[in-house]
C-alpha cells in the first residue's frame, strides 16, 4: 500500500497528531471501517464507516483526500473550538508535493465549505500557531527597509529574510496546483512569484487573475511610535491589533491573497490560473526620483508565463471600515522630487543681517505659493489638473451617502481641527480626483534645541504630488520645475 502519511499543519508535534499517525503505520488504514477512531477525534464518531469519514479503499488517494475534506468540514460545522486537530489536513501520496500536483483536477470533495463556514476557517487559519499571525508577528520584526531608504539593502540580508518568511508560509499552505519562488537579479529587490493551477484544466482558457503586493517597509517614525505599542520592528498585539511597521502597508497582501485562493478552493468554487507577484522594492520607486522601478523589470521577464489577466488586483489600499467590501476603482499618479534653494555662501547673524538677506525659508513660501495657493489649497498649475466625469462625481456621491463623516473621522485630526471642507462628497473628490501638493522633507534649518540666531544660508526640500487618474506625470513634472525654477525671487539659486 502507499505510504499515506496525514499532516495536520495546526498541531505539528501534538499528541493527536502522533496517535492519528501511528493508529495509521500500525495497519489502521488497511481497515476501511475506521479511518480514525472516535477517541483520536476528541470523542468525536465522525470516522465510522456509515460517517463522512468513510473511505472503502485506503490505497486510492481521492478516496482519502475526500473522506479527510468531509472531516474538516464537519469539524467547522460542529467543533470549531477545536481549532488545533483537523484545521489542515493535506494528503502525502508517496513524495509528492502534499495536495497539489498529483490530485490535481481530481474530482472535488463532495463536502464543501459553506458561506456560514467562511469566517471561523479563516479565523482558524488566523490564530492558529504558526498561522498567519504568528507568521505576520515574524515578518514584521525584521527590518526590511525599501532598497531607496537602506543603502546597505542589497548587502544586509533584511530583504531576503522577510521574502523567505512569506516564501516558507506560503509553501505551507495546502493550496492545490501552487508553485512558488523568489526571484532576484543582481542589483535588484528580491520579488515573491507564487503560481496556482486553475481548478478544473477547461480553466485554462479564461485569462488568469494576477494579484500584486509588496514586502518593502518604509522607514520607521520612531518619533512617534508610542512605547506602549512595541517598536517598529518588535511587533505587539494590543486590544485585537497588530502594531508594527509594514502590516497593513503592505505585509498582509500575500496572506490575503493565498488564504483567498485557499479558501475558495475549499469552497468548490472554480477558478481560472492565479499569479500572485510581491515585490521588494514599490516603497523606492514611489519615494527616490531617479530610481529605477525593479518591478517592471520582473514583469517584462515574466509576460510571457502571466499572459493576459482577466482580473487584476493590487493589495495595496485602504478601506474605510471593516462593515463593508471596499473595492479602490481608481488611483492618483504621483510625483516626488526634490529642490535645493540658496542665497549665501555661509550663514549670517539675523541681528546684523536680517531685513537685509531674503531669508531661504521666505523664498521656498514664495516658490510654494506659485503652485499651491496657501488660503483655499487649490493647484495653481493647469498641467496638474484633469477632468472629473460625471460616473466619478456619482460614485463620490453614493460613497459619502454611504460613509459619512467616516470619510474624514478615519484620519487621526486633533480635538477642534476641521477638514479642508464641510461637504463629504467634496472630500471624497479632493482625495481621489483632485491635485495635492506636499512639502514631505525639509533640510537645511536647525533643530529647536541647537537653533541660534542664524540666517542659514540654503535648504533642501523633498515634495509629494498626487496627480488625477488621466494627467500625464511627465507633463506635470515639467510644469512643476518651470515654476520653481523661472525668475526665482531675489535671484535666489534654485
Amino acid at each position: 500500500r502507499a505510504p499515506f502519511d496525514v499532516a495536520v499543519a495546526a498541531d505539528p508535534g501534538g499528541p493527536r497528531l502522533a496517535a492519528i499517525r501511528a493508529r495509521i503505520e500500525a495497519g489502521r488504514r488497511s481497515a476501511p471501517s475506521r479511518l480514525f477512531d472516535a477517541q483520536t477525534l476528541g470523542g468525536s464518531s465522525l470516522a465510522r464507516q456509515d460517517g463522512p469519514g468513510a473511505c472503502a479503499d485506503l490505497t486510492d488517494p481521492n478516496c482519502v483526500q475526500d473522506a479527510l475534506d468531509r472531516l474538516r468540514s464537519n469539524f467547522l460545522d460542529t467543533h470549531l473550538k477545536v481549532p488545533e486537530l483537523l484545521l489542515d489536513v493535506g494528503l502525502y501520496h508517496g513524495k509528492a508535493d502534499p495536495a497539489r500536483s498529483s490530485l490535481q483536477g481530481k474530482k472535488n470533495p463532495t463536502h464543501a465549505l459553506g458561506p456560514q463556514q467562511v469566517l471561523p476557517f479563516v479565523k482558524l487559519r488566523w490564530e492558529t500557531e504558526g498561522g498567519i499571525q504568528d507568521t505576520l508577528m515574524k515578518f514584521l520584526s525584521v527590518p526590511n527597509q525599501s532598497p531607496g531608504f537602506d543603502s546597505q539593502a542589497h548587502t544586509n540580508g533584511h530583504q531576503e529574510t522577510a521574502v523567505g518568511i512569506l516564501k516558507d508560509w506560503v509553501m505551507r499552505q495546502p493550496v492545490r496546483g501552487l508553485q512558488a519562488e523568489v526571484l532576484q537579479a543582481k542589483g535588484r529587490a528580491p520579488l515573491l512569484w507564487v503560481e496556482i493551477q486553475p481548478s478544473h484544466p477547461h480553466h485554462m482558457d479564461k485569462g488568469p487573475v494576477l494579484m500584486y503586493g509588496h514586502f518593502d517597509k518604509q522607514p520607521p517614525m520612531h518619533a512617534e511610535w508610542p512605547k506602549e505599542k512595541g517598536g517598529p520592528h518588535a511587533p505587539v498585539v494590543r486590544d485585537g491589533w497588530i502594531y508594527g511597521r509594514g502590516a497593513a502597508d503592505d505585509g498582509y497582501s500575500t496572506f490575503a491573497a493565498i488564504t483567498a485562493v485557499l479558501t475558495a478552493q475549499r469552497m468548490q468554487q472554480p477558478h481560472a490560473r492565479v499569479v500572485v507577484m510581491i515585490e521588494g522594492h514599490e516603497e523606492s520607486s514611489n519615494g527616490q526620483p531617479g530610481m529605477e522601478e525593479d518591478f517592471p523589470f520582473y514583469l517584462q521577464q515574466r509576460l510571457a508565463q502571466i499572459g493576459t489577466p482577466s482580473l487584476v488586483v493590487a493589495l495595496d489600499s485602504g478601506a474605510g471600515d471593516y462593515e463593508r467590501l471596499w473595492l479602490t476603482t481608481s488611483l492618483r499618479g504621483y510625483l516626488s522630487g526634490r529642490a535645493s534653494l540658496g542665497v549665501l555662501a555661509a550663514g549670517v547673524h539675523s541681528g546684523s543681517s536680517g531685513g537685509l538677506v531674503p531669508s531661504p525659508l521666505r523664498i521656498l513660501r514664495l516658490l510654494l505659493n506659485r503652485i499651491e495657493d496657501a488660503e483655499t489649497g487649490e493647484i495653481k498649475l493647469p498641467e496638474l489638473h484633469g477632468a472629473i466625469l460625471d460616473h466619478v462625481v456619482a460614485d463620490a456621491e453614493a460613497l459619502a451617502a454611504t460613509a459619512g463623516d467616516l470619510v474624514w473621522r478615519s484620519t487621526p485630526l486633533l480635538e477642534g481641527v476641521r477638514p479642508t471642507h464641510g461637504d463629504n462628497t467634496e472630500l471624497v473628490l479632493r482625495k481621489t480626483q483632485r491635485p495635492t501638493f506636499e512639502v514631505i522633507g525639509l533640510d537645511g534649518l536647525s533643530t529647536v534645541g541647537q537653533a541660534g540666531n542664524v540666517i542659514q544660508p540654503s535648504l533642501q526640500v523633498k515634495f509629494s504630488a498626487r496627480l488625477p487618474p488621466a494627467v500625464d506625470h511627465k507633463v506635470a513634472g515639467q510644469a512643476v520645475k518651470a515654476a520653481l525654477q523661472a525668475d526665482p525671487p531675489f535671484g535666489a539659486k534654485v
